[in-house]
């Protein structure tokens, strides 16, 4: 069966914009097919931090919304999709983006802060907070940076927060941190196994400076609701 005659529409963001928006009204994209596709295109880039994680999403039933991460950037998304229609017989057409279309996105898609970036979008996974990691995310929101990623590591991986930050606030969070550091016992210390680290691979033409904060892989999980409580009572004023 092929879908000849049919087509998906690309709607043209801004240049420099995080995801593919598709216009896809006859519903031709399996959007959990490409997402597959995507996956182990990140695997063979040698990539695997985000690959559990779903990055295509239907909208509206009528959008079809790919995230870029790694390596795999909306150019290489594009080729994916268009690899994917020749087969159909399904074609991939363009058009500047309507007034209605940004309406219809306007709670879904990133936007810019004030330093020029793209920030926020409601993809399924950002919406979901594992419980292990929600105490030091919440804490380092109230801080006064901005959370982006977290897992808890789920006993496979370091559990982790990526953030971003201005230095004055970075240098504050730093000194708080040694001083709860400080106040906990040698054997807590190595059980965190904590780390406080600045971006610089690959990541960082994708998302900007960003910072991270990485636990042991086998931290327990109430250590690092305690680090977090403790992190709070000192962060106030």
């Amino acid at each position: 069966m092929t879908l000849s005659g049919r087509s998906v529409t690309l709607l043209e963001m801004p240049p420099g914009f995080p995801e593919l928006v598709l216009l896809d009204e006859s519903g031709i994209i399996d959007v959990d097919y490409v997402n597959n596709v995507l996956g182990k295109l990140q695997i063979e880039a040698g990539e695997t931090t985000y690959t559990g994680v779903k990055r295509v999403e239907r909208y509206k039933n009528i959008y079809v919304i790919l995230g870029s991460y790694g390596s795999i950037n909306t150019d290489r998304i594009r080729t994916v999709v268009l690899n994917y229609l020749e087969p159909l017989g399904a074609t991939l057409t363009s058009q500047k983006i309507s007034d209605f279309h940004l309406i219809q996105l306007e709670n879904r898609l990133p936007k810019r802060n004030s330093a020029g970036e793209w920030h926020g979008g409601t993809t399924p996974d950002s919406l979901e907070i594992d419980e292990g990691i929600k105490p030091i995310v919440l804490v380092l929101n109230n801080f006064g940076v901005t959370t982006f990623s977290s897992c808890e590591g789920h006993n496979k991986r370091t559990p982790y927060v990526l953030f971003k930050s201005d230095f004055a606030t970075l240098e504050r969070l730093g000194a708080t941190i040694y001083s709860v550091m400080s106040s906990l016992s040698e054997e807590e210390v190595r059980q965190l196994g904590l780390r406080l680290l600045w971006n610089h691979g690959e990541w960082i033409q994708y998302t900007g400076i960003y910072f991270e904060l990485r636990f042991e892989v086998t931290c327990p999980m109430p250590l690092i609701e305690k680090f977090s409580g403790i992190l709070n009572e000192k962060s106030r004023p």
